[in-house]
């Protein structure tokens, strides 16, 4: 944790916009203070928003415990619309597809960002099949 604190204060004075780190396996976004998942399982596997939340909130993943899934604005900052799928070069583990949001209780819907074409939408509802890129708070 040390280290992914040390790089991202270090990156953050260069302006870096993404840091992958291929052997922890994270990419870290020093603009938001924000270290993503990007392990193999997180493209592949496929579950309803409730599974998504408790697989984040209980992730134990490279020494950190506060995990969380993001919300659509975070989300929507690794969106590179010039590569399929569109998401920024900087992760190595990605498919196509929606991967979910954080809940928005004001409007009462769950969102999704298609990675396939890098658009925001409302998912079908809790029970959808998508993916989750979890992500946590470094500061």
């Amino acid at each position: 944790m040390k280290q992914l604190i040390l790089l991202l204060t270090a990156m953050n004075l260069f302006g870096a916009d993404f840091i992958p780190n291929t052997q922890m396996h994270v990419v870290l976004q020093p603009s938001k203070n924000l270290v993503w998942q990007d392990d193999a399982p997180s493209s592949e596997r496929q579950m309803s928003y409730k599974s998504a939340m408790a697989y984040c909130k209980t992730l134990d993943y490279i020494g950190m415990t506060n995990w969380r899934i993001s919300n659509a604005a975070e989300l929507y900052t690794l969106i590179d619309p010039n590569r399929t799928p569109t998401i920024s070069s900087a992760f190595a583990h990605t498919s196509s597809g929606c991967y979910w949001t954080l809940h928005d209780s004001m409007k009462g819907r769950v969102g999704i960002i298609d990675f396939s074409n890098g658009m925001k939408k409302s998912s079908q509802g809790f029970e959808q099949m998508c993916r989750v890129r979890c992500v946590s708070n470094l500061k």
